[in-house]
């Protein structure tokens, strides 16, 4: 999670010319941050497929159904807020490289 925030930070500070608060600049952001929050979402489902799949053969079966289920109706809610939540960082950061004349 520092990571993302760190990254995300960074993108904003470097890219500070393009994510503006402009319906391209947002646009562009929200382009970024979908691409960066595939990858995340790709590793956290590993994750936890992998907790299931350690679990003792006779609770993983019930395991692995209850996993699908949830994982289908919680994935699009995380994705989502992620997005939103990473979209404001950089366009924060970038307006703070904007206001006080840092990054490149």
């Amino acid at each position: 999670m520092i990571w993302n925030f760190a990254m995300h930070i960074l993108i904003g500070l470097l890219g500070k010319e393009f994510f503006t608060f402009t319906p391209r600049g947002i646009f562009f952001c929200i382009l970024v941050v979908v691409a960066t929050q595939v990858m995340d979402l790709i590793s956290i489902y590993r994750e936890n497929k992998k907790k299931v799949e350690n679990a003792p053969a006779k609770e993983r079966m019930a395991k692995m159904k209850t996993f699908k289920k949830d994982f289908i109706a919680t994935l699009p809610q995380l994705y989502a807020k992620n997005v939103g939540i990473y979209t404001m960082v950089i366009l924060v950061s970038a307006e703070f490289a904007r206001y006080s004349n840092i990054g490149v």
